[in-house]
């Protein structure tokens, strides 16, 4: 089991205070998320599951490395379209091209290993599927400043405050297809790639 699994075991029974301030801008995600005539979604790190219920595609396939995170999850997600299972985002169990489109919703900054995800995100998802990537992009301004002063902080709770977009524009097979920044200043954002 990894540190990261093991943290957000330990912090399960409190996550719902965190969400509080995650709600808002998943909700924005999941309308857009919605918009498409989507069959099949792979939702990377859901967490407690909250959110789940807000989908509207016929099959949504959700993972979390935490054990603990995807036992609430169940208790909450309990209809046939779920399919919930305790998996390492860095090494996932599916088919190449298996997804119609995958969901990342503040996970980014908190894996350990950005590329491995990357490669297996791309791997299954279809030719000409969406990748949505909803997570806190650090400014190329004054505010950097700031989530580095937090980047101590940050490694203790498993986060990497320091998170800049520019990581995610340079894997092979996705191109930025929408970028929609959210409150507050665009400091959050919601990435959308197509796979090619």
């Amino acid at each position: 089991m990894s540190s990261s699994s093991s943290f957000y075991n330990i912090i399960a029974p409190i996550y719902p205070l965190i969400d509080l301030f995650l709600v808002k801008n998943r909700r924005k995600l999941l309308e857009l998320v919605n918009e498409c005539s989507i069959q099949t979604i792979l939702d990377i790190g859901i967490a407690d599951g909250s959110y789940l219920k807000y989908y509207k595609v016929a099959k949504v396939f959700g993972i979390d490395s935490s054990s603990n995170m995807i036992e609430l999850a169940a208790k909450r997600s309990a209809l046939p379209k779920y399919d919930l299972r305790v998996m390492s985002a860095e090494s996932l169990s599916f088919e190449d091209e298996f997804f119609d489109s995958i969901v990342l919703s503040h996970v980014l900054s908190v894996v350990l290993d950005l590329d491995k995800v990357m490669n297996e995100v791309v791997r299954v998802t279809k030719k000409n599927g969406k990748v949505y990537v909803l997570n806190h992009f650090t400014p190329i301004n004054c505010i950097r400043w700031f989530d580095k002063s937090f980047s101590f902080i940050g490694h203790l709770f498993q986060f990497d405050t320091v998170f800049y977009q520019k990581k995610l524009l340079s894997y092979p097979h996705l191109i930025l297809h929408e970028e929609i920044n959210l409150f507050p200043c665009g400091y959050f954002k919601i990435l959308v790639f197509k796979r090619l």
